[in-house]
């Protein structure tokens, strides 16, 4: 008998064996394709096709031709086979998730067993023959299946009127690729079971295999993103990050998962992916085919077939989850004993479960001492290199000489910018799309001048290194402390009062100084290509000379602000805003042109004294046509009744508006000329009333809390005839009106200009226009007067400054 024949009668009678392996296969294809398409297809025929229409109802419009309609109609029913068949489809991915588990153990579960492995080495067949067959046997089972039920698949979707060869491509497609992975996992199973002598132990291995080092990634990334203070934004969790890397591909589970962001039309991409799973599948199959040729037939029964590979598996799994324990208690209180107690008490448990289970014997779980002793050594040295940055990460500062460019993101400056714009997607319909501040600021700025970032870079490192255990959370922040009271918000970059100290050129003079925290992140383009990251909180008052030149520098600006990159070309309208609503639209193409190109002029020319000195009167925003369009589409479909919500037609959620300055010039002069009265519209002339809500001054008295009651309401209302016994302050006569907005903001441009002081107490403030306009302000604290605290008079003033 040739090998060929025998080959085929062993595989045969393999396959006739797992019948019942084959059936349930089957049966899960059945449910999860052809079925589950006819219920795809009903679905969305009941929901108007809504989620494959870009969220919107398809119905039959009186005048479309009702060609247009079928094809309309085709191409939707398209998209859910699409759906259901190419590759990406969520209960396929589990199936053939299961059915490698599955398939793998079946295929070689008779190595556990020591009866069945002395009659199949009996034989008078060579081991490679009998790993061949069943190998190949346990494929075979998965993919029959998965071909009958496409083929049942495609009918169904022939039943719904569709059938395109896009579909039969898309099917194909779909099937190679989940078969691809399919043999990644199953030839992992596989070399669990070769390595194991019991199905329990193997089945525990594939987990291990599956999982084990992704979740070391996960965990040594949680170390990095805890511990490196300095760490700019999402370092570890990018695509650059080698602990991502890690996750996606140090598993054939999570090459799998990596894999189903792919697209089809764009698989030329990843053929360098494609090429290394399969290499890799040829790897693995030849790796079990070497394991069972050397595997021991007496290893069934025991946990482990191989006792070499027993101690390097032990150290890996007891160091990972030691390292996961720290990881888990210093989460829960930052502290350095906590965290050790966390590692110790997980390695010795997990070193205690494997020495239970490789051993099957209770007595055991303190074997392989010494190992036990090195991996506590180790973990506790990994810790404390975390902890006490033993690597150098948070103390980086790059040569000066090897760094090409660099870019500059404070959040005084950026943290404000509207990160959402309009684009196309796929079927050409306009979307709203999302795009960090940061990604535009790292492509478009280029600093080349180091001594405009070196300072400001080297403060934030200092400052950094000094409050690093605050940072971590070992030491609780000071909010408050002798001659320093913090005025502004923890939420973002912050204004604060220091009393007793001498202004200096930045500001003000004999009162104080005011220290701006903010929030900075540095990227290094180095000569060799790389870029490099860092992330600081720094005190701008310390470095406030080179803050001003580099504000002033173009290429800052230019990188920062998108505005300097717009051309008339591509704008539709300009808006003016004040007074809570938009106080100017113009669409004239000249008017466009004139505003944009003064507007820029204005903003190149502004410095951080006109900042400090002066808050926004108005904002400005230059609309590109694709955002017009975007905003008629919603129109057009909310009023024929489309699903959108009002948040899809509200322009004001997606344009970016610019801050107007009194000092802009050239800006105010056009705006003026179009009849839009910039400066006008939120000032004290305009204004009704200003309510301010003075309800939390009253909450830590002395006498107690809540407002005041009865004579000591009585009292206050004659001290002060604004109180209200609502606990407001309602201003209306002209002159407290006069007084009071020369410190008031509007509240929507507040973020936009960061360098003034706002109460934590009493900040915002209810100011009605003419016309019953009610807009949000604000009580900016450094351009209040003395004269303005008579307003105050009677309230307990210590809570507000």
């Amino acid at each position: 008998m040739t090998s060929g024949n025998l080959f085929s009668k062993l595989m045969r009678e393999d396959c006739k064996r797992r019948t019942w392996a084959f059936a349930l296969v089957f049966l899960a294809f059945f449910f999860i394709l052809p079925i589950g398409l006819a219920l795809a297809m009903e679905d969305a025929a009941n929901t108007q096709y809504y989620v494959y229409n870009g969220y919107r109802d398809f119905v039959q419009d009186p005048s479309m031709p009702l060609a247009v309609y079928q094809e309309k109609l085709l191409e939707l029913k398209t998209r859910v086979v699409l759906s259901q068949a190419e590759f990406g489809n969520g209960m396929v991915v589990f199936l053939m998730m299961a059915a490698a588990v599955v398939m793998g153990v079946s295929s070689f579960s008779y190595l556990h067993n020591r009866k069945k492995v002395d009659f199949y080495h009996s034989i008078p067949v060579r081991r490679e023959l009998i790993y061949s067959a069943r190998y190949v046997g346990g494929i075979l089972i998965v993919g029959i299946s998965y071909l009958i039920n496409l083929i049942l698949m495609y009918g169904v979707a022939l039943s719904y009127g569709v059938g395109t060869a896009g579909i039969a491509g898309a099917m194909a497609g779909g099937l190679a690729l989940n078969m691809l992975f399919f043999l990644l996992m199953y030839a992992a199973v596989v070399i669990a079971m070769m390595m194991t002598g019991n199905m329990v132990v193997g089945i525990l291995a594939s987990g291990v295999f599956f999982f084990f080092f992704p979740a070391v990634m996960l965990v040594l990334e949680g170390y990095c993103d805890i511990f490196f203070v300095t760490t700019a934004r999402n370092a570890w969790t990018s695509d650059g990050s080698p602990f991502m890397w890690g996750m996606k591909y140090l598993s054939p589970f999570s090459v799998y998962l990596t894999a189903l962001d792919w697209r089809l039309d764009e698989i030329v991409k990843h053929v360098p992916e494609l090429i290394c799973s399969g290499f890799g599948v040829l790897a693995l199959f030849f790796l079990g085919l070497q394991l069972y040729r050397i595997r021991p037939s007496e290893a069934a029964g025991k946990a482990m077939a191989f006792k070499r590979t027993m101690a390097p598996i032990r150290i890996l799994l007891v160091l990972g989850c030691g390292l996961a324990g720290g990881l888990f208690f210093w989460a829960m209180q930052s502290k350095l004993r906590w965290g050790l107690f966390g590692t110790i008490v997980f390695i010795i448990l997990t070193h205690c479960i494997v020495e239970i289970i490789y051993n099957f014997d209770f007595k055991k779980l303190l074997g392989s001492k010494l190992q036990l002793a090195l991996c506590l050594a180790a973990g506790v040295l990994v810790f404390l290199s975390f902890r006490y940055d033993w690597y150098g990460y948070d103390s980086y500062l790059p040569d000066t000489d090897k760094v090409v460019s660099a870019s500059l993101d404070l959040d005084i400056d950026s943290g404000w910018l509207n990160n959402q714009f309009v684009s196309r997607d796929d079927q050409g319909e306009y979307v709203l799309d999302y795009k960090q501040a940061y990604e535009n600021i790292e492509k478009d700025m280029k600093l080349t001048d180091m001594d405009l970032v070196m300072p400001l870079v080297e403060e934030g490192r200092r400052s950094t290194l000094l409050n690093r255990d605050e940072r971590l959370g070992i030491v609780k922040p000071v909010t408050q402390v002798r001659n320093v009271s913090y005025i502004g918000g923890a939420d973002g970059p912050t204004s604060i009062f220091i009393a007793g100290k001498t202004g200096g050129e930045d500001g003000p003079s004999d009162t104080g100084i005011k220290a701006y925290h903010t929030g900075m992140t540095v990227c290094y383009q180095m000569d060799n290509g790389r870029s490099v990251r860092r992330s600081y909180q720094i005190a701008l008052s310390d470095v406030m000379d080179v803050y001003g030149r580099l504000y002033k520098e173009a290429a800052y600006k230019e990188g920062l602000y998108p505005v300097f990159h717009e051309t008339p070309g591509n704008l539709a309208k300009v808006i003016y805003r004040e007074g809570g609503m938009s106080a100017y639209t113009g669409e004239d193409s000249r008017t466009i042109e004139k505003l944009l190109d003064a507007y820029q002029t204005d903003f190149m020319a502004l410095d951080t004294q006109t900042r400090i000195k002066e808050a926004p009167v108005g904002a400005v925003s230059f609309v590109t046509k694709e955002a017009r369009d975007y905003m008629d589409r919603n129109l057009k479909q909310m009023r024929s009744g489309g699903r959108g919500g009002y948040w899809d037609v509200s322009m004001e959620d997606f344009i970016q508006y610019w801050p107007v300055y009194p000092s802009f010039t050239h800006t105010l002069q056009i705006l003026e000329g179009e009849g839009a009265e910039p400066g006008k519209h939120f000032a004290a002339d305009n204004t009704r009333s200003v309510t301010i809500n003075v309800q939390s001054l009253f909450y830590n008295r002395d006498s107690g809390s809540g407002l005041p009651q009865d004579d000591e309401l009585a009292d206050l209302q004659r001290k002060n005839p604004y109180y209200t016994e609502e606990g407001n302050l309602v201003i209306t006569d002209p002159a407290g009106i006069a007084q009071l907005m020369g410190a008031v903001m509007e509240d929507e441009f507040q973020s936009m200009d960061q360098f003034h002081q706002v109460s934590g107490a009493v900040s915002y403030c209810d100011v009605e226009l003419e016309g019953n306009i009610h807009v949000s302000g604000i009580l900016l604290l450094d351009r209040m007067t003395p004269g303005m605290l008579g307003i105050f008079e009677g309230l307990p003033l210590e809570n507000i400054l």
